[in-house]
């Protein structure tokens, strides 16, 4: 992540990295608490400035819901935090 501080998922987070060797420019469109019902739905969107095989222009989206049984990761505790407090 970078040109924000702190370092937490928010709309409008742009970040960088490579897969599968293709470098991607990236920023987060959606991340979307509905705390009251244990859902996120969080969503980016990535792409490069190559040409023809090497192009590439992607746009993921989650849905995660906290399920009763299982206790939220380290993670899911950071976005709560951010939207509950």
């Amino acid at each position: 992540m970078y040109k924000q501080d702190p370092t937490v998922l928010t709309n409008d987070t742009r970040f960088r990295f490579k897969t599968f060797a293709f470098d991607v420019e990236a920023q987060v469109e959606e991340c979307d608490l509905d705390a009251e019902n244990g859902v996120l739905r969080l969503a980016w969107h990535g792409w490069n400035e190559a040409k023809g095989d090497e192009f590439l222009d992607v746009y993921h989206a989650w849905l995660i819901q906290k399920l009763d049984h299982k206790p939220y990761s380290h993670l899911d505790a950071r976005i709560t935090n951010r939207y509950t407090s």
